[in-house]
């Protein structure tokens, strides 16, 4: 990131001139810079595979959630009204910087997530945050088909999706509750204070979609110790988020199995990002580890939840 770039993002707001800024992070969509400026701290966003119109429904929902107080990192506006700015490196947000960091899993940060989840669950559908979920069954059948062509030969990988896929398939599509789901809750989206939530991220994957769907992805961020389902973590995180909203007895008994989605989604996202065609021994290694997960998920632990 260059001086001269930031200068020309800045440029939409008042917030002063650019004093320092550093990485925080920088993953396969996004890399975050907290920036000082001459007025205040920000978080500078650039947004490496979004493509323009997923960003400008992500804006609308968090001026929603916003509305709503609940805990996140609010998009910044610019002087034109606007949230997004075009530059060389790609699209360009900026957000409140807000001080936290990735939690340690325990009794305490479960709850809180689970209990910000629930909330989210509960929010209004509204015709214009319509947006379908880009990690689906039929995402996951769009890869099946590319998996001949596929230049890595990870032909057990591979053996494994399809058959997930297809144990999956008819409670991916069974009639459950809808409503607005983040995506993607791993402790990596969120900043705490000890163990204190402090804000949910990265809200670019958000979608109308089957509730279960968060509620799955979640249990697998921060239910599970050394890749094992942890079973005091998922009851304290299934009874909290009930307190916000109540599971129904269909949506209970695809528990186990929007669990193992949660994995399954992630490991679809590796393959179609790439990882069918270009090495990538981080991926890979992510990938069997989400495998084993599955493979060794016992059934009798989510039963007693």
């Amino acid at each position: 990131m260059t001086k001269e770039i930031i200068e020309e993002v800045l440029a939409n707001y008042d917030l002063g001139d650019p004093i320092e800024w550093k990485v925080l992070s920088s993953g396969f969509a996004n890399e975050n810079y907290k920036l000082v400026t001459t007025k205040e701290t920000v978080l500078l966003r650039v947004c490496k595979q979004q493509e323009r119109e997923a960003i400008d429904f992500e804006m609308e929902l968090m001026d929603r959630l916003k509305s709503e107080h609940f805990p996140s990192a609010y998009s910044r506006q610019r002087k034109d009204g606007k949230f997004v700015t075009p530059s060389e490196k790609g699209e360009i947000v900026i957000y409140d910087f807000v001080i936290g960091k990735e939690p340690q899993l325990n009794s305490n940060t479960c709850s809180e997530i689970a209990n910000a989840v629930g909330i989210l669950s509960k929010l209004p559908i509204d015709d214009s945050y319509a947006k379908p979920n880009a990690v689906s069954i039929d995402l996951c059948d769009h890869i099946i088909e590319r998996i001949p062509n596929a230049k890595n030969r990870f032909d057990d990988i591979y053996e494994f999706f399809i058959e997930e896929t297809n144990y999956l398939r008819e409670a991916l599509t069974a009639n459950l509750p809808k409503g607005i789901v983040h995506g993607d809750i791993f402790p990596d989206n969120t900043l705490y204070d000890g163990d204190d939530l402090k804000a949910v991220i990265d809200f670019e994957e958000f979608c109308v979609e089957r509730l279960m769907f968060d509620v799955g992805v979640t249990i697998n961020g921060f239910c599970f110790i050394d890749n094992k389902l942890d079973e005091s973590l998922l009851k304290i995180f299934i009874d909290t988020y009930q307190k916000q909203r109540k599971l129904t007895e269909d949506e209970l008994s695809y528990l186990d199995k929007y669990i193992r989605w949660g994995a399954q989604a992630m490991i679809a996202w590796h393959l179609q990002n790439n990882l069918l065609d270009i090495p990538n021994e981080k991926q890979e290694a992510r990938v069997r580890e989400l495998i084993d997960r599955i493979k060794n998920l016992d059934l009798q632990t989510v039963k007693n939840n």
